[in-house]
């Protein structure tokens, strides 16, 4: 099983530069069980993927999805800075609009 973030984002540049145009072709002609989700920005595809997972066909499976890379900070959201950029810069902006509240995690986690 393969998941594929199709977000059109590279290193370097827009993927439309770099790579293939139409994913879904690409693993249909090798043959390959395409499932395809749109604008994911959460986990909540993880039980699609485990459905897919299951499926008896016998063919390899990929789940293609397209995430918003840079989600949540408006200045790297789609461009590959979200790449190596961690978001401190931005962190106190956010907070002071209080678009972003402090983070949590659970107790589990931090063990």
């Amino acid at each position: 099983m393969i998941i594929y973030d199709n977000n059109g984002i590279t290193l370097d540049a827009p993927s439309s530069i770099t790579q293939f145009k139409d994913a879904n072709k690409r693993f249909l002609t090798i043959n390959f069980e395409v499932k395809n989700l749109n604008k994911i920005n959460s986990v909540k595809f993880i039980n699609y993927f485990l459905k897919l997972k299951n499926s008896s066909n016998h063919k390899p499976k990929i789940l293609i999805f397209k995430s918003v890379i840079g989600f949540g900070i408006d200045e790297i959201k789609n461009t590959n800075l979200a790449h190596g950029e961690t978001g401190l810069k931005y962190i106190y902006k956010y907070k002071k609009l209080n678009i972003i509240n402090n983070f949590r995690y659970s107790k589990i986690t931090k063990n």
